[in-house]
């Protein structure tokens, strides 16, 4: 969609992809990452489509998103192997792994 900004004619359109995008290796360091290019049409009215650049680390990050967004917030069969524990009697709690579970999550909040 078209925007009119002060000084430019609005029928300017940007058609080059921006340039100096950067990722990141898996050391840790910025490295330049491959771009992908994808053209959306324009809408009526536009002289030139929009033009995006996505990296292929953005790519995999879309997918991961969409992967996570689309995953079960609870795992149904635990939750059911639980209850069954419990209804029986037989659900049985460690205190030991409990508290070194509280103390693991006690610590890693004062560290950030």
């Amino acid at each position: 969609m078209p925007s009119k900004i002060n000084g430019y004619p609005a029928t300017t359109t940007a058609t080059e992809p921006l340039a100096g995008l950067k990722g990141r290796s898996g050391s840790g360091q910025v490295a330049d990452a491959p771009a992908i290019e994808s053209t959306v049409p324009a809408q009526s009215g536009a002289a030139a489509a929009d033009h995006v650049t996505l990296t292929d680390s953005a790519l995999q990050l879309q997918k991961l998103s969409a992967a996570v967004a689309s995953a079960p917030v609870v795992n149904v069969a635990k939750v059911a192997q639980v209850k069954k524990s419990v209804e029986s009697g037989t659900y049985t709690v460690n205190p030991q792994r409990v508290a070194d579970r509280i103390l693991g999550f006690e610590t890693s909040l004062k560290n950030q």
